[in-house]
């Protein structure tokens, strides 16, 4: 493996983390999230235009850009009432270590995949991960009152955020079998933004 793919991911973390914390710092979660939706659609509108114009879209195509619009407005939606709820070291954990338990279990009842030992000891060493810095100091907290946890409704908009990226992923790899990919994130972004307006 070079280094480049690794530093991609490594960014590609470092960026996700960094704006899911910005989204908490913000005084009206909801709003930033459209706000970022219209901005990654105007600054990428060029791209886009170009795409499809040159290349269109086959009819499929266009019900899966209707429906990963659907579901990430859901996805932005969890994602910044569970922020209202809750803090970020307890959201962010819990609704990405959900998405990759689910993945698996959609692909292969779903479409029909096959999962590997390796794949799923790999998937198990992530989730493992996550949810070690979940539960990490917390212990205490949950078992003196394990109700109340449970009731925390951040708590609830995370487990319906980490659904939500199982959906999306699922959906999306079916989508860019009929979109290009690049033009498939413009028009979920333009359909997201569409979707969040106030």
């Amino acid at each position: 493996m070079t280094w480049l793919p690794f530093l991609l991911v490594l960014l590609s973390g470092l960026a996700h983390a960094s704006w899911n914390i910005l989204l908490k710092r913000s005084s009206n979660q909801e709003i930033f999230v459209w706000l970022l939706q219209v901005s990654i659609t105007i600054l990428a509108a060029p791209l886009g235009i170009i795409l499809i114009v040159a290349q269109g879209i086959e009819y499929p195509g266009w019900w899966f850009v209707l429906g990963t619009s659907i579901i990430h407005v859901l996805y932005f939606l969890f994602l910044s009432r569970s922020y209202m709820h809750a803090d970020l070291s307890l959201v962010y954990p819990l609704a990405r270590g959900i998405g990759p338990i689910l993945v698996p279990i959609l692909g292969v009842t779903l479409l029909g995949e096959e999962v590997t030992t390796v794949t799923v000891l790999g998937i198990m060493t992530i989730v493992a991960g996550i949810f070690i810095v979940y539960w990490l100091g917390r212990v205490s907290y949950i078992a003196s009152d394990p109700v109340a946890f449970f009731k925390n409704r951040g708590i609830h908009y995370a487990m319906l955020t980490g659904c939500a990226i199982a959906g999306y992923s699922v959906w999306d790899k079916l989508g860019v079998q009929y979109v290009n990919p690049l033009l498939y994130m413009y028009l979920l972004a333009l359909g997201t933004a569409i979707g969040l307006m106030p």
